[in-house]
């Protein structure tokens, strides 16, 4: 019976991508009488759904060919839809900041319970609502009132590590499966400050991570749902169709819906964004001052919003940043020596003004985030027709309804921004070198009103994680661990594979 549901499965895709490029084919000659320049699609969604090809991996190529024929953006059909792919970084800021009321809107992930209520699922009014309410819980002065959960969950991590030894000769070192570490890291971090738990997930009978792990690592058929719920809307939600496993998504609306309950029977009051949720749905009065009608069915996303945006993410850039530091000795060392500085022994902790003023970790970190983004490309839906400048004057609109897109990767390897793009070199973060490039040359987080709402807590999370361990240990890459550093891609940005070890040697 399996063998039927795979079978048809395969030809319903097909039939989809068969018709998309009809369907392509006929939508491209409306662009082309509107004078948009074209641009050929380089890598088929078949490619992308399969992990032969990548989304940065086209973007570069439709940049560089924007760039060969001095045009600002150009229009590609994806699966049989236009989007708009942006080369000019003052239209970009246009579009992303001064004219944001134009492009409120992201593309649809997934019409799963957990996100479509959540901030990164809502459009428009809903979504400003709920931005407004949430942005006080990202100020410095909460992340620093959370910065204890940050250094608990860091000393966890070191400790983890120590048990992993796989030597007692000299130098005794730890081979360590760095993604599975840093997921655990994350999840600590998450679990603790955003909903009060006290979970140890570095346990080996810790169920959350492999459950969110069920959840972000994209299957091949999650990714085809995830390009029908975006490309056919309609038929998606005809077809009741779910991007993820039931189970997961089941025990994490259970988790955070009895973290909720539990807080609210007990009075007992946390500093964490449970509470900051459970006082919402307890005092009325905010109803009319946020417009935004208080249920669990609009709780929850919140909540789990934490681990869609910090569970993963955060976990793949410190195995990025590790990574670069296992290849990169000189780096690591001149990081180790600010750290030192900081944290004077091994067992020392740091203040969350001590990780703020530790500049090279600063342009470290900014460095492993403009050479492998997590997100390599940007996107709005234009919510209403929009004026573009077009070459020679002449004017074109994009139509309500459109995608425009913003590649990312291809800014941060851009000659005229980043001299020597492929090299990676943190000083291109100093004062002096930040003050000459463009600001919006560097995005790895989003630009305009609807970038990451959690920026703060996910660099000063990662910074702590970096510190402790950079203090504690002396990284070299692994017996098999292909150098230079050899990063995947997935359906939006760069990782690390899940079978890349790193060596941690202990500092005395």
């Amino acid at each position: 019976m399996w063998l039927i549901s795979v079978a048809l499965f395969i030809a319903t895709v097909w039939l989809l991508l068969h018709f998309a490029k009809i369907y392509s084919g006929r939508k491209l000659n409306y662009w082309k009488k509107q004078g948009f320049p074209i641009l050929e699609e380089t890598i088929s969604g078949w490619d992308v759904f399969t992990g032969k090809g990548n989304v940065s991996d086209s973007d570069l190529e439709y940049y560089k060919e924007l760039e060969r024929r001095k045009e600002s953006y150009g229009v590609v059909m994806e699966l049989g839809s236009p989007i708009i792919i942006l080369r000019d970084l003052d239209i970009a800021r246009d579009i992303f900041i001064k004219d944001f009321d134009n492009f409120t809107d992201r593309r649809a992930f997934a019409d799963d319970k957990l996100f479509k209520n959540g901030l990164f699922g809502l459009d428009g009014q809903p979504w400003k609502n709920m931005r407004t309410f949430l942005s006080p819980t990202f100020t410095s002065g909460r992340i620093r009132q959370m910065f204890s959960h940050f250094e608990k969950s860091a000393n966890n991590l070191t400790g983890f590590i120590k048990t992993k030894k796989i030597s007692a000769t000299a130098p005794p070192h730890f081979d360590l499966p760095l993604v599975d570490a840093m997921r655990k890291y994350s999840m600590q971090v998450i679990t603790s400050a955003a909903f009060g738990l006290n979970v140890n997930s570095f346990h080996e009978n810790d169920k959350i991570v492999p459950m969110a792990e069920r959840i972000f690592i994209i299957s091949v058929s999650a990714k085809i749902k995830i390009a029908i719920c975006q490309k056919l809307p309609k038929l998606a939600k005809l077809l009741n169709l779910k991007v993820f496993d039931p189970e997961p998504t089941n025990f994490f609306w259970g988790l955070i819906s009895s973290s909720l309950k539990t807080r609210q029977e007990s009075g007992v009051k946390g500093n964490d964004f449970v509470q900051i949720l459970v006082d919402a749905m307890n005092d009325k009065s905010g109803d009319k001052k946020s417009n935004i009608k208080w249920s669990d069915d609009v709780a929850i996303p919140q909540a789990f919003a934490f681990i869609a945006a910090g569970f993963d993410t955060i976990a793949n850039n410190l195995s990025v940043a590790c990574y670069v530091l296992a290849t990169h000795a000189d780096i690591q060392e001149e990081l180790y020596r600010e750290v030192e500085k900081a944290m004077p022994n091994c067992d020392d902790s740091i203040s969350y003004e001590g990780i703020n003023e530790l500049e090279y970790l600063d342009m470290f970190l900014s460095e492993v985030l403009r050479r492998h983004p997590a997100v390599a490309r940007l996107d709005r839906i234009c919510t209403k027709d929009y004026m573009l400048p077009g070459n020679g004057g002449k004017p074109r609109i994009i139509p309500k309804g459109t995608v425009v897109a913003l590649p990312t990767d291809a800014f941060h390897k851009d000659e005229q921004y980043f001299p020597n793009p492929y090299k990676f070199d943190p000083t291109r973060f100093n004062k002096e070198n930040k003050a000459k490039r463009n600001t919006y040359a560097y995005m790895p987080f989003g630009i305009g009103p609807r970038s990451c709402i959690g920026m703060r807590f996910a660099l000063v999370e990662t910074k702590v994680a970096l510190a402790y361990i950079v203090r504690n240990f002396v990284i070299r890459p692994a017996q098999g661990t292909p150098v230079p550093e050899k990063m995947e891609k997935d359906i939006v940005g760069y990782k690390v594979s899940s079978d890349v070890k790193l060596k941690f040697i202990p500092r005395e």
